[in-house]
């Protein structure tokens, strides 16, 4: 059978590709102006979004609002952990606990791990012609970056808790300053991932930093508990190592988790069902003579790639369809998890399953398919 194929992405190619009319640019245009009003439900005020990120629309003002919200967060937790990082080396070297240690390589890594999501966020902002779709997955890289630093450090803290276990000198002091930089720390670390949690939905970044800032509590809140009972008991003198250790193997454990969620997204991991029936309900009422064929929804790292197999009547024109289906992309992409959406125009339902995209084919039905073959 014979399929009329719309190309409805506009990237800065596109024009090379295709000749619009001009009333079908002035229709696009219409149609964004209208999003970003917040015509049919579509935008919305910013004290009625929810920064856990439900899926929705959100006007030009309130990605900026989260945006601020998002870079002060970022800055607050950078200045927060250089401030802990010298107070910790200063901690360590008053006490010489190994769960001390622990934290303080926490907090050394935590700088590391901010820098790369910086680099990334920076190379994110700048438009660069070798990337025509941008690199928004940078942000999705730069936390498994994170995630491998962290969990190495954590390696190499476990090995010096094995070592102080096998020694025969055990030495921890533990002073009112260690006390009140672990105890500080704790409270600090508790405001900031509130605040960085609040915004899990709508930065990568932001999530990373709380995740941090969680393992911060964890692991200091077990540092003082540890380290206080080896040094007011002598006997308990192994607690402290051991503590150090289970410090440094709940942080590689919750890092691995962390790391793999984000390797899933990078790869092309399937959307969550409820997000996939909010983009089809949209699909299915957008026009009506417009029935949906087929939906594909899959992270494109940190956002969601859409894609759309519509049906519209054989007799419409391309014009006609072309409209439709732009109109269309411009709904689906109004969404804030949705990074990018195809719409593919037919005439008629698939009248078989098999895969169009030769990737699937090769999947499914084996290397050797080959589509003109298998639709005779």
């Amino acid at each position: 059978k014979r399929r009329l194929e719309v190309n409805t992405n506009l990237g800065p190619h596109a024009g090379s590709t295709a000749h619009r009319h001009d009333h079908e640019i002035g229709r696009a245009s219409e149609e964004l102006q209208r999003m970003e009003q917040g015509d049919e439900g579509w935008g919305c005020d910013p004290s009625d979004q929810d920064l856990t990120g439900e899926s929705g629309a959100l006007t030009p003002n309130t990605k900026q609002k989260y945006a601020a919200m998002v870079k002060l967060a970022l800055n607050l937790s950078l200045l927060l952990n250089i401030l802990l990082l010298l107070s910790k080396i200063f901690a360590y070297w008053k006490s010489n606990s190994k769960s001390v240690l622990a934290t303080l390589a926490d907090s050394f890594v935590d700088l590391l791990s901010q820098l790369v999501i910086a680099v990334a966020e920076c190379s994110m902002s700048k438009y660069d012609p070798r990337y025509p779709v941008g690199k928004t997955r940078l942000e999705t890289i730069g936390v498994i970056i994170s995630a491998a630093i962290m969990s190495a450090a954590s390696i190499e803290v476990m090995q010096s808790s094995v070592m102080e276990l096998l020694s025969t000198q055990h030495e921890i002091a533990l002073d009112i300053y260690t006390y009140f930089i672990l105890g500080s720390t704790i409270v600090l670390k508790v405001v900031l991932f509130l605040y960085c949690y609040q915004l899990r939905g709508v930065s990568g970044s932001a999530l990373a930093v709380a995740e941090d800032h969680f393992n911060d509590i964890i692991s200091n809140t077990g540092a003082i508990i540890t380290a206080a009972v080896a040094s007011e008991r002598a006997d308990l003198w192994w607690m402290d190592p051991v503590g150090g250790g289970l410090i440094a193997v709940y942080i590689v454990f919750r890092w691995i988790i962390l790391a793999k969620n984000h390797i899933d997204k990078l790869v092309g991991v399937c959307a969550d069902p409820e997000f996939i029936d909010h983009v089809k309900q949209i699909s299915d009422t957008h026009h009506q003579l417009l029935q949906t064929d087929a939906i594909r929804v899959y992270y494109f790292g940190q956002k969601h790639m859409v894609e759309l197999e519509v049906i519209l009547p054989a007799n419409m024109t391309v014009r006609e369809s072309h409209d439709i289906a732009l109109e269309l992309q411009h709904r689906i992409e109004g969404i804030d998890e949705v990074e990018r959406c195809f719409v593919h125009v037919d005439y008629q339902s698939r009248q078989d399953e098999l895969p169009e995209h030769k990737t699937e084919r090769e999947l499914i039905l084996g290397q050797n398919s080959d589509i003109s073959e298998l639709s005779k």
